[in-house]
């Protein structure tokens, strides 16, 4: 299990630079985060939290949190070479 230690107050931008390659796939989640790839959604990210990304979004912040540490599993066991659970 991965050791996702992010709330809804940590800064987005703190998530990114752990996870670097979740703006590769935030935005075949949901179009509305392909924000994140531009020069202003950069910017924004060291100023907003998980709590504002989920306003955006319109989910709960535990619910985007969720998906957010599905995908971080996701990755990590790919990675170590064991199949993905199912979402």
């Amino acid at each position: 299990m991965s050791g996702f230690p992010f709330d809804e107050h940590t800064p987005l931008i703190r998530i990114w630079e752990a996870y670097p390659w979740l703006s590769e796939v935030l935005p075949a989640m949901d179009k509305r985060f392909a924000v994140m790839n531009t020069l202003a959604g950069k910017l924004l990210m060291k100023k907003n939290s998980v709590a504002d990304l989920s306003k955006v979004a319109g989910m709960p912040p535990e619910k985007l949190l969720d998906r957010l540490r599905r995908e971080v599993e996701k990755h990590e066991a790919e990675a170590a070479g064991a199949p993905s659970a199912q979402n």
